[in-house]
C-alpha cells in the first residue's frame, strides 16, 4: 500500500515540477507586470464600463 502511494507521489511531483518550470517565467513575468501598473497607474483614471 505504502509503495503505490509513493509512487503516485512521485509521479505527481515529477508532473508537477514540469509544470512549474514552464509557467514560471510568466508568472515571474505576470508579478513584475502586474506590480509596475498597480505602482505607476494607480492615479489614472479607468472607464467604469457598468
Amino acid at each position: 500500500m505504502w509503495e503505490t502511494i509513493k509512487s503516485q507521489l512521485t509521479y505527481f511531483w515529477y508532473y508537477f515540477d514540469i509544470q512549474f518550470r514552464q509557467i514560471f517565467i510568466y508568472w515571474i513575468i505576470g508579478i513584475v507586470i502586474g506590480s509596475i501598473i498597480s505602482v505607476f497607474a494607480k492615479d489614472k483614471k479607468y472607464i467604469n464600463y457598468l
